[in-house]
């Protein structure tokens, strides 16, 4: 199925195009995934530290579902531990935008039946292209320090170093000219990689090769389509906040005045669940704000409440969190349906490599291609 041609107007149906329960569904099974991996690694990075003692209760009261490794805590294993969880956790990212992007293609081509688990089906079958691509831009990157500090040595060489040094001043600006633009693809391929891979589905160099295409054969509107989407992104995510935002202040407003003082236990032990809140001024002046000119709940001593409040407490908590991990699988299904967008206004006319639905995975892992015959091959033979 083709689309029709997209040009730059139609990056506003970006918004549109990621409300969709399917898009937000993937966002929100990735971002879960995501924030597993760095709870695990965290928490054993904590627990192999040497300046934490108490175990994983001393230490769940301390960090509680966001975890981090502080500074003067970072012995080798557990900043090695550390850095292991953050990485597995974007790569977790990374596939759940190819999950998003692949279910945007499909609408784009006017296809809404395509489901979830069809795109979670899609992602397991080209991730090893979607990280070793983001892994071949890696280490081109690391070419380049490499290549200075080759010749960094070169030059400690007594008495031609300083020669060769001069000699190689104008080629090894160059050099350092080719890795900025390569740093560039790759700083987008966070981007683009997604978009690519759910439009084409081709292989690692011809991903890579696509990656430099997309962002270098038209720079100035590549840039400029990333800027709008970003814009885009960020309008359409602060206006659900703040619909959401509004919809809270009116569900506390009323549970305030109907409940009574039992409503501000509640509320104080589900803002101590956000990160953040309570160690802000800022936050803390407006809840003041909102109580007295609203009459929105109180923060109040908790110290002695019941166990009952406290873990209801923590559910309502838990619900607020839900919520911010709802808005940001909006947002992010918003930015990755404009790059798929700005893929095909970049990347007009026949589509290559097929339709995602046409390259599902075989039993075995693989990805197959079902045949599809021209209208011309269906006709009656002459005879």
């Amino acid at each position: 199925m083709e689309t029709r041609p997209l040009g730059s107007r139609d990056l506003v149906r970006a918004p549109g195009l990621a409300w969709s329960i399917r898009k937000m569904h993937a966002a929100m099974i990735g971002f879960l995934a995501a924030w597993g991996i760095y709870f695990v690694f965290s928490y054993a990075a904590l627990a192999a530290s040497s300046a934490r003692g108490g175990g994983l209760v001393a230490i769940f009261r301390t960090f509680e579902f966001f975890p981090y490794l502080p500074a003067p805590e970072a012995g080798v294993v557990s900043l090695t531990l550390w850095i292991a969880g953050i990485v597995a956790a974007l790569c977790v990212i990374l596939l759940t935008a190819v999950s998003v992007s692949v279910i945007a293609v499909e609408d784009l081509r006017g296809n809404l039946m395509f489901q979830t688990s069809e795109a979670l089906r899609f992602m397991r079958a080209h991730r090893s292209t979607v990280l070793f691509t983001m892994g071949a831009l890696t280490l081109l990157v690391l070419v380049f320090p490499a290549g200075f500090a080759l010749a960094a040595l070169v030059g400690r060489i007594p008495v031609i170093g300083e020669l060769a040094l001069a000699v190689l001043a104008l080629p090894l600006f160059f050099w350092g000219l080719a890795g900025v633009a390569v740093i560039i693809v790759f700083l987008f391929g966070f981007n683009t990689v997604p978009a690519i891979t759910a439009w084409t589905g081709k292989d690692v160099l011809e991903t890579v090769l696509q990656a430099f295409s997309l962002v270098w054969s038209r720079p100035i509107r590549f840039l400029l389509l990333q800027i709008a989407a970003r814009i885009i992104t960020a309008i359409s995510a602060l206006l659900l906040g703040m619909l959401c935002f509004c919809a809270l202040l009116l569900g506390v407003w009323v549970l305030a005045h109907v409940t009574g003082y039992k409503w501000n236990e509640l509320f104080t032990i589900a803002l101590c669940r956000i990160p953040g809140v309570m160690d802000s001024e800022y936050a803390l002046r407006i809840i003041y704000a909102l109580s007295v000119n609203l009459g929105t709940p109180l923060i109040v001593d908790t110290t002695a409440v019941s166990p009952t409040v406290r873990a209801a407490g923590w559910i309502l908590g838990g619900s607020f969190l839900l919520t911010g991990l709802w808005i940001a699988s909006f947002g992010f299904s918003v930015f990755y349906s404009a790059q798929a967008i700005i893929y095909r206004v970049l990347r007009p006319g026949k589509e290559e490599g097929g339709s995602p639905c046409t390259r599902d995975a075989a039993p075995d892992g693989t990805a197959v291609r079902e045949k599809v015959e021209s209208p011309r091959d269906t006709g009656p033979m002459a005879g």
